[in-house]
């Protein structure tokens, strides 16, 4: 399309959340303009999704009513400040040659998801802690203990519930444009620290795809 527009990097936001089950919503009606990760669906269901997918419900207008048999989550998404992220996707194929069609090929229907987010270790500007998105990374991988400095301690053991990237790659859209919104549940399978003089204090990532739909979401903005 010749008048097709392009977009930078930047123009992308990512934010991240911890699908933890003592979330999981059964019933009542869906707030406007909420995220929402679908963990089941009932069987006369009108979640306008498959179950493990996302969706954002209407911002005016009737919202969805659960019924009994459906779950979803809520999301309270953090925005995670980055340098660079990456996907990569790729689909394996099958092997159906005969001595007909020696070099025949089918999909295996499974998409693999791979990829890397690169962020900085971020402080507060007036306690100088942690973020809690920093905190949210490292929490991935160990258990957190925090001194209150009058003698209490508090633990908060690793973090091993299934995460959400959320993605919108058009993030200065407009209302009366089109959000698009990159989902897909992952499992980090590496986190590189890195504190080398002269740069900064750095955060690598590696992940895949965990257990759910990823899918790509396009809703009017209002």
């Amino acid at each position: 399309m010749a008048n097709a527009r392009k977009r930078k990097g930047n123009d992308a936001m990512i934010y991240v959340e911890s699908l933890d089950p003592s979330n999981v919503i059964t019933t009542g009606t869906t707030v406007a303009g909420g995220k929402y990760s679908v963990m089941g669906k009932g069987r006369n269901s009108n979640i306008p999704v498959p179950d493990g997918g996302f969706f954002i419900a209407p911002d005016s207008g009737s919202q969805i009513t659960l019924v009994a048999g459906d779950r979803v989550i809520l999301l309270d998404e953090s925005r995670v400040c980055l340098t660079s992220v990456s996907y990569s996707l790729s689909s394996d194929a099958v092997d159906v040659g005969t001595d007909c069609d020696p070099a025949a090929a089918i999909h295996s229907g499974i998409v693999n998801v791979t990829g890397s987010i690169s962020t900085l270790w971020q402080y507060d500007s007036v306690t100088d802690e942690l973020t809690d998105v920093t905190r949210f990374f490292m929490n991935q991988f160990l258990p957190i203990d925090r001194a209150t400095g009058t003698g209490a301690f508090n633990t908060t053991e690793k973090d091993e519930n299934l995460i959400v990237l959320l993605t919108q790659v058009n993030s200065n859209s407009r209302p009366g444009q089109i959000a698009t919104w990159l989902y897909c549940p992952i499992v980090i399978t590496e986190n590189s620290l890195g504190f080398s003089q002269g740069e900064g204090q750095s955060i690598e990532i590696s992940f895949t795809k965990g257990q759910g739909r990823v899918s790509l979401f396009e809703v009017p903005i209002v």
